[in-house]
This record gives C-alpha cells, structure tokens and sequence, in this order.
C-alpha cells in the first residue's frame, strides 16, 4: 500500500447508475424475494 495516493484527477461518481437494482447479499427464493421487493417499493425503501 502507498503512503499517498494522487486524487487530484478522479472523477466523482465516474460508476454510479441510480437505475441499477440491489440484489439482497443473501439468497432468497424467488417468490419472497419478490414480495420483500414489493414491500420495499411501497415503503420507499
């Protein structure tokens, strides 16, 4: 690891996509994935 790194030229947000969808980090079935994903939508999570 350097004991600096150079920022001065990084773009901020460069790989951002606000349309991308989230993926639970755990595997659910289909069915209550969907439904917690309903759920979510309602509430604006």
């Amino acid at each position: 690891m350097k004991a600096e790194y150079d920022f001065s030229k990084a773009e901020r947000g460069k790989f951002y996509d606000a349309e991308a969808d989230f993926h639970f980090p755990v595997y659910l079935e289909p069915d209550v994935d969907e439904y917690m994903s309903k759920l979510a939508e309602e509430k604006k999570y």
